[in-house]
C-alpha cells in the first residue's frame, strides 16, 4: 500500500561476520491508484440536421494523461487526419456512426484505449428538383380555371408556386388551377418543392397569353317597325350572333332585343352585345272635314295622300282637296317612323267641268236591292265600292254590280272613266 517501509534483514554466514544479523536500509513504497480512462464525444448542432450542414464533434476525455491521442472513426472506420480532440464534417449522411478512440498516457491508466459514446446521425435532405410542369402553354387573356401539376417531389413538405404578371392561383400542393385575368401577361409558370431544411431546384414552363379579340358589335340604335337592319361586328376572324342573326346580312328585328356577338380570333373568343330598339311609331291619326277643308289631329308630320298616292307639298294639320277623291294621311316622326293610316274620307268637289262627266256617268236603281248598273258612254277603267268611312268593299270594271251582298246602308262608287273620275252614292236597301 501507499507508504508501506519495506527492510531486509541479513544474517550472514561469513568466517568471522559482525553486524549480523544486519537491516537494510527502508524502502518508502509510493503506490498510485488505477486511473480508468474513458471518452464522450458531443456534436454542435446536436440532433437532427440538413444535408450539407457543417458539424463540429467534440472529444471529453476523463483521465487522458496530458497527451492523449486521439483518433476518430465514421461507420468504424478511423477517418485520415482526424487526431485532435475536435473533428469537423459537412458531407455527413443519415446514419452514419461517428466515434472516436482515446490512448491515454495517464500512469496506472487503465481501460486504454477506450472508446467513446457513439452518435447516430439524422440528416434530413432537401427537396428533390421538380419534374415537368404539365399543362396548357398557350391560354388566352381572361381565360379561367386553367390547371397545372407537377410529379410529386421527394422529400417536399409543401408546393411553392410562382405565375406569370396578372394570373392569379393559390396552392401548396403539387397541382394548381391558375385565373388568367384581363390584365395577365406571358411568362413562366415555376414550381419547387419545399422543406424543413429549404427550397429544392424549380422547374417552369413558359405561358403564351394571346389577347382576346377586341370584339365591338356596334352602338346601340333604334330603328323603326318594319324597318331592316344589318349587324356588323368587328375586331376578330370570324362572328357569330345569337338570335339567328348572321353577320353583314340584313334582317327585319320583330321586337326590341339585345344582340350578343361572338368573335373569334382563330384561337380566343371575346363577345359584345348591341341593343336594338324598336321605336313606338306615331299615333294613328282621324282626320275629320270642316266645310271644304281636311283637318288631321295630328299637329306635327302630316302627309296627305288621295287615290293617286302622295299629295306633293300637303304637309299641313289641314289640307283643302282639289278634286272629288278619297283622303287620308299618314304621320311621319322625326325618325322617319310612320303611323298607321288615317280613316279615309271621301271628298266631292263640284265644278263645271266635273258636273258634265258626272251626268255622263248614271247608276240605277238607287236605292237598290240586288243589281247595280251603270250606264254611260264613256270607256269605263276601274270601278270601286267604298262604305261610308272610306272602307273598300269591292272593285270590277263590270257595269253591273251584285250588290245583294252587301249590309244595308249608305255607299259609295267610283267609276274611274277615259275622262276622269265620278262618285256617287247609292243606297243598298
Amino acid at each position: 500500500a501507499n507508504g508501506d517501509i519495506i527492510t531486509c534483514t541479513l544474517t550472514s554466514n561469513a568466517t568471522c561476520a559482525t553486524g549480523s544479523p544486519a537491516t537494510s536500509n527502508p524502502m518508502t513504497m509510493v503506490v498510485n491508484p488505477n486511473l480508468p480512462a474513458s471518452l464522450g464525444i458531443s456534436a454542435s448542432p446536436s440532433g437532427a440536421i440538413c444535408s450539407g450542414t457543417s458539424v463540429a464533434f467534440s472529444a471529453n476525455p476523463t483521465n487522458g494523461g496530458t497527451n492523449p491521442l486521439y483518433q476518430w472513426q465514421k461507420n468504424g472506420s478511423d477517418i485520415g487526419g482526424s487526431t485532435n480532440s475536435t473533428y469537423t464534417s459537412s458531407t455527413l449522411a443519415n446514419g452514419d456512426i461517428i466515434t472516436c478512440t482515446l490512448t491515454s498516457n495517464a500512469t496506472c491508466a487503465t481501460g486504454s484505449p477506450a472508446t467513446s459514446n457513439p452518435i447516430t446521425m439524422v440528416v434530413n435532405p432537401f427537396p428533390s428538383m421538380a419534374g415537368i410542369i404539365n399543362g396548357t402553354s398557350t391560354v388566352c387573356e381572361g381565360q379561367d380555371s386553367v390547371t397545372y401539376f407537377v410529379p410529386a417531389i421527394s422529400n417536399a413538405t409543401t408546393y411553392i408556386w410562382t405565375l406569370p404578371s396578372g394570373a392569379t392561383g393559390i396552392s401548396s400542393a403539387n397541382s394548381i388551377t391558375v385565373n388568367y385575368g384581363t390584365s395577365a401577361s406571358s411568362g413562366n409558370i415555376t414550381v419547387l418543392g419545399s422543406n424543413y431544411c429549404g427550397d429544392g431546384i424549380a422547374s417552369d414552363l413558359y405561358i403564351a397569353v394571346v389577347p382576346k379579340p377586341n370584339a365591338n358589335a356596334g352602338n346601340d340604335t333604334t330603328i323603326c317597325p318594319g324597318s331592316s337592319i344589318i349587324l356588323t361586328a368587328t375586331g376578330g376572324n370570324t362572328y357569330t350572333w345569337n338570335n339567328g342573326v348572321t353577320q353583314g346580312v340584313s334582317f327585319i328585328p320583330s321586337s326590341t332585343n339585345n344582340y350578343v356577338v361572338t368573335v373569334s380570333n382563330g384561337f380566343c373568343l371575346g363577345s359584345d352585345s348591341v341593343k336594338v330598339t324598336i321605336a313606338s311609331p306615331p299615333s294613328t291619326p282621324v282626320i275629320y272635314q270642316v266645310g271644304n277643308d281636311l283637318f288631321s289631329t295630328s299637329t306635327n308630320g302630316n302627309q296627305w295622300y288621295d287615290d293617286n298616292g302622295i299629295i306633293n307639298g300637303a304637309n299641313l294639320s289641314s289640307y283643302t282637296p282639289q278634286a272629288t277623291n278619297h283622303y287620308y294621311v299618314i304621320i311621319a316622326d322625326t325618325m322617319g317612323c310612320v303611323s298607321d293610316t288615317s280613316n279615309v274620307l271621301y271628298v266631292v268637289v263640284t265644278g263645271f267641268d266635273q258636273t258634265l262627266i258626272n251626268n255622263l256617268v248614271n247608276i240605277f236603281p238607287n236605292p237598290v236591292t240586288e243589281s247595280l248598273q251603270i250606264q254611260t258612254t264613256l270607256k269605263i277603267n276601274k270601278i270601286e265600292i267604298t262604305d261610308a268611312v272610306g272602307k273598300l268593299l269591292y272593285t270590277s270594271t263590270s257595269k253591273i254590280i251584285d250588290c245583294s251582298g252587301f249590309a244595308t246602308g249608305v255607299y259609295f262608287i267610283k267609276v274611274g272613266t277615259e275622262k276622269g273620275l265620278v262618285i256617287k252614292k247609292f243606297v243598298k236597301e
